[in-house]
């Protein structure tokens, strides 16, 4: 049997009914995450993603995939949301991290993909200390219960907003979308993007209108049309750390600071 860890987890195991697994801490952030500028966000985050994210398609293996994901930083490895006690306060955090450590997978059993997920949790969070889940008699408890709505509800929603994906791919509303701009005098580009293409979307007939509505992939659509303007917020957080750094480091005055942002 092969299981296959989700992006960001190091080695999962099955969840058994006798693994203690060590609390998280309020606000604590994974450490893939603190390095990772974009996280996969489902239908029913997006509502809440797009007041704080810019919401972009990325796609996989040559355009044949698509997800939608929140873009956290304007370079790779950086996450502009994350501060040293945890996630940047008020700004809504995506079930991705506060899933972790645990996830729910497929396998592959004698190079079959298996249709059923199994919840397993990251191996290096088990501990003999740790909390249980289940009680003796293998009844879970009421903590397991939210956890476990919580795996259930992201996997469902990851199937529908996947499935919207695609429409929006077989509809040809997609097209590729790069961010630019300058920062302390270097050009910065954020490629490997894709958007609606807000002047296809006039052209579409009543009946692709229709279909895309009743699917949900209308509303998803302008929700992620809506949040790019959040990349504005994204430079202006990128030149405040570029300050804080600055800052921190101590070798030039206020006045130099503020003339190189």
């Amino acid at each position: 049997m092969q299981i296959n860890p989700p992006f960001g987890y190091r080695e999962i195991t099955p969840l058994m009914q006798d693994h203690r697994v060590r609390q998280v801490l309020p606000k604590s952030v994974p450490d893939f995450a603190r390095t990772s500028n974009s996280l996969p966000v489902t239908l029913s985050e997006i509502i809440f993603a797009c007041h704080d994210y810019p919401l972009a398609f990325v796609s996989h293996e040559q355009d044949k995939h698509f997800a939608l994901v929140a873009v956290l930083g304007l370079a790779p490895g950086e996450n502009l949301f994350t501060t040293a006690t945890g996630w940047k306060q008020d700004c809504y955090v995506p079930a991705y991290v506060r899933r972790y450590p645990f996830c729910m997978t497929r396998v592959t059993l004698e190079g079959v993909q298996q249709s059923q997920r199994l919840i397993c949790v990251e191996k290096e969070w088990l501990s003999s200390d740790g909390e249980r889940f289940f009680d003796e008699q293998g009844q879970p408890t009421s903590r397991w219960t939210d956890v476990q709505r919580i795996l259930n509800l992201y996997e469902s929603e990851l199937d529908q907003t996947l499935t919207i994906c695609a429409m929006l791919r077989d509809f040809k509303l997609l097209e590729p979308m790069a961010m630019q701009t300058t920062i302390n005098g270097t050009p910065l580009t954020l490629g490997g993007m894709h958007r609606v293409n807000a002047e296809r979307m006039t052209t579409l007939n009543s009946s692709e209108i229709k279909t895309l509505y009743k699917a949900g992939a209308l509303a998803v659509a302008y929700h992620h049309l809506g949040s790019l303007n959040r990349f504005e917020k994204l430079v202006a957080m990128k030149i405040e750390r570029s300050r804080s750094e600055i800052a921190e480091e101590g070798s030039v005055s206020a006045a130099d600071i503020a003339a190189s942002v």
